[in-house]
């Protein structure tokens, strides 16, 4: 869990920015943030992007919506 929590935050923290542009960053800070966790970066790394896609993921805004009309309302 400590992997996939500090994927999520530094998401929050670098909001739009991409997990290549900071992974060194990310590795740097692993250390600090990994708790008692055994995981060294390596090991960690994985769970840390997928915590990070996950968050970009969820807060990417909706579709916008159209006022096109449907094909069906045209017949």
């Amino acid at each position: 869990a400590p992997a996939y929590r500090y994927g999520r935050d530094c998401r929050q923290r670098h909001a739009g920015r991409r997990f290549a542009e900071i992974e060194a960053q990310l590795e740097d800070g692993w250390e600090a943030a990994r708790g008692h966790s055994r995981l060294g970066w390596v090991e960690a790394r994985g769970a840390v992007e997928d915590a990070w896609e996950r968050a970009t993921a969820s807060n990417d805004p909706p579709c916008p919506r159209t006022n096109r009309q449907s094909r069906r309302d045209l017949d």
